[in-house]
């Protein structure tokens, strides 16, 4: 499932969901970086080829951000009602 839109996202949000990954290659972390953060669109294979890094590799790093990004939503889906009462209580007070 894809959570991730590409050109649209911010750098330190893609930088985080990469530390919290496996992912080490900086050739890899550019090409992500790439994708999502820069506005100029490219196309998977023009990414991973101008990083340096394998197409299917590339596939494979961006699964498992998206896997990040998408638990990461759940946990905020979660934690959502938790603090809108804690806010809600303050509010009133």
């Amino acid at each position: 499932m894809k959570k991730l839109i590409q050109g649209k996202e911010n750098l330190e949000k893609i930088t985080m969901l990469i530390g919290l990954t496996s992912i080490k290659s900086k050739a890899m972390h550019s090409a992500l970086i790439e994708y999502y953060c820069s506005d100029k669109n490219r196309k998977k294979r023009a990414t991973a080829l101008m990083n340096d890094v394998k197409e299917t590799n590339l596939n494979r790093d961006m699964k498992k951000i998206n896997i990040v990004a998408g638990k990461l939503e759940r946990l905020k889906e979660l934690d959502w009602p938790e603090y809108k009462a804690l806010r809600d209580n303050k509010k009133a007070a």
